[in-house]
């Protein structure tokens, strides 16, 4: 078997803003991470899924 050959790569994760020194993320939330029509669905049918009725 042979091992430690073959290319080498970096890779940066930075948003393209964060690059330019600006930081503009978004908190994840339920909230924040899924459209209206999502998040109305999950909450009329939250009780049908076992959970407590939301109020």
């Amino acid at each position: 078997m042979r091992t430690g050959r073959g290319g080498k790569s970096v890779m940066s994760c930075l948003l393209p803003g964060q690059l330019e020194g600006r930081a503009a993320g978004v908190t994840a939330s339920f909230a924040n991470s899924f459209p209206d029509d999502v998040r109305q669905r999950v909450i009329e049918n939250w009780a049908d899924h076992g959970f407590p009725g939301v109020s």
